[in-house]
């Protein structure tokens, strides 16, 4: 248990520590995190986007009804920030 309970620690620590650090360097923040994803661009579903994202085209869906749109046909573009 007590095994489980130092890993753990360890890694909400290293966690912590990397959350800080890319918090003061934006520009190492942009290399790790890469650019904001287009997943809706000029009206057309980017499938290759929502598949490099794990995201289904029914989540991508769900998702829009949440926002208010009846159907992805109304979103003109969609963009996902990591």
């Amino acid at each position: 248990m007590s095994g489980g309970l130092i890993g753990a620690t360890s890694l909400l620590l290293v966690n912590y520590l990397v959350v800080r650090f890319l918090y003061d360097h934006k520009k190492l923040d942009l290399i790790v995190e890469d650019n904001a994803d287009v997943l809706i661009e000029n009206g057309q579903v980017r499938l290759e986007r929502l598949k490099k994202e794990l995201i289904s085209p029914t989540q991508l869906e769900s998702s829009a009804r949440k926002q208010g749109f009846e159907s992805l046909d109304e979103a003109h573009r969609c963009v996902l920030n990591a």
